[in-house]
């Protein structure tokens, strides 16, 4: 645990090689952005959902970019390139994957109450001359 607070353990140039745990980590992230990304292209998510398409359809860069992001980590960590293996890269994975999500998830809230909105005003409408 000590480890996790230092500095030298997140900022090292040249850390050990990522476990096979890691490395099953790193594969099952990309599965499942994978399969999300499949879903999400193929337009199997149900037909309540597909309201919020234009919400659904902002993971599809997403994924693509953390597959991509985990599939080079993996890559650096299998070549022993120094810099690039640092730990803090992982950090800042992490944090933009976070400011990502984020994002869309505000969007997805705010379509939702737009359909709320719309659906009050419809109904005000329909009793007005």
């Amino acid at each position: 645990m000590n480890n996790f607070i230092s500095l030298a353990f997140w900022f090292n140039s040249s850390p050990e090689q990522i476990g096979l745990a890691g490395q099953k980590a790193l594969a099952a992230i990309s599965a499942i952005l994978g399969i999300i990304l499949i879903i999400i292209i193929i337009k199997a998510y149900g037909q309540k959902l597909s309201l919020y398409r234009p919400s659904i359809d902002k993971l599809i860069p997403f994924c693509i970019t953390n597959i991509i992001i985990s599939i080079y980590i993996f890559f650096v960590n299998y070549q022993l390139i120094p810099i690039l293996r640092s730990r803090a890269w992982y950090i800042v994975w992490f944090l933009v994957v976070i400011f990502w999500l984020s994002y869309i998830i505000k969007d997805f809230y705010k379509r939702a109450s737009r359909r709320e909105q719309i659906a009050k005003e419809a109904e005000m409408k329909k009793y007005l001359p």
